[in-house]
């Protein structure tokens, strides 16, 4: 079931990234320049960071919250990912990590394409089964590196999980009152 998506608007992300920040943009794609020197840019289906404090990310985390209900860090380094995982546990938000490579499709077309011109140097091209042979032959390929490529992304996103000890209780669940009995402040 697909959870319902809220219209971003400038003043939902102004509700996260306060009065002061610069909003350009409209239809959904805006750029937003916060006063501590951060950058974000906002689509309908995207919040990407593209440099900022712990304010930024904060805010971030909490539009992808409210908006969809959680995020997915992807596309960035390791310290990238479990930074937004990070946030989203303090602020109470399903962050998880997931790692798309980019290119696995590309090479998966550059190794069909070679293996069709190979089975055509070798002059199967002229014979109806050598065509299936090597038509056959290079799908399999074809799905061998698919199957390698998404347990290699899916090997990347287990190994970073979220290896920090979970709180008791909601975020934030602690007053400042306990932090300082505790002798924590």
């Amino acid at each position: 079931m697909k959870q319902q998506q809220k219209k971003i608007t400038k003043d939902l992300i102004r509700k996260y990234y306060g009065p002061q920040a610069k909003i350009r943009g409209f239809g959904g794609h805006y750029r937003v320049k916060t006063p501590t020197g951060g950058e974000v840019l906002v689509r309908p289906n995207e919040i990407k960071i593209l440099v900022g404090l712990d304010d930024v990310y904060r805010a971030a985390i909490r539009l992808a919250g409210e908006c969809w209900g959680g995020a997915r860090a992807a596309n960035g380094s390791r310290e990238f990912m479990l930074g937004c995982m990070l946030h989203g546990e303090a602020e109470g938000v399903n962050v998880y990590a997931s790692f798309k490579d980019e290119w696995a499709g590309f090479r998966r077309f550059v190794v069909f394409v070679l293996i069709m011109l190979v089975g055509y140097a070798m002059g199967l091209e002229e014979v109806w089964p050598g065509i299936v042979f090597v038509g056959s032959i290079a799908a399999c390929v074809w799905g061998l590196m698919k199957r390698a490529a998404t347990r290699e992304e899916r090997r990347k996103a287990e190994e970073l999980g979220f290896h920090y000890p979970r709180v008791h209780g909601q975020s934030r669940s602690a007053s400042r009152e306990d932090a300082a009995r505790q002798g924590w402040v």
